[in-house]
């Protein structure tokens, strides 16, 4: 089930799926509460040419340490994150072999629960 539907801007579209409830995602930052289970970020990028060539890279910073390099998968799953901050950046490079520098970025947060501190999360 589709909470929201708008694409989001940079030229990617992304879907979150959220303990198998999807969110098509145009705002940030989002808060979600702290018994997610598993966060799958759906993706692509714009391609008329050759969409089957785009290659993809993500991070999600504070847990990935550099790139993922994901190749033709338009999928990045994260099961049981801590409390916190967190930007999800996507670039994705098209079938020319061309990168795109500043790429999509989708900022949320995970609340900490109630017996945690508070200080967690900014």
């Amino acid at each position: 089930m589709l909470r929201q539907f708008q694409p989001v801007v940079g030229g990617f579209l992304a879907v979150l799926e959220l303990d198998a409830i999807d969110y098509c995602l145009t705002a940030s930052p989002l808060q979600f509460g702290p018994r997610v289970q598993r966060l799958d970020f759906h993706y692509t990028a714009l391609s008329l040419v050759a969409p089957e060539r785009n290659r993809f890279k993500y991070r999600l910073d504070g847990l990935d340490p550099d790139w993922v390099e994901a190749g033709a998968q338009r999928l990045a799953t994260y099961p049981h994150l801590p409390p916190g901050p967190y930007p999800f950046r996507l670039i994705a490079r098209n079938h020319d072999g061309v990168w795109n520098p500043t790429g999509a970025m989708l900022g949320f947060a995970v609340l900490p629960a109630f017996w945690q501190p508070r200080g967690l999360v900014a």
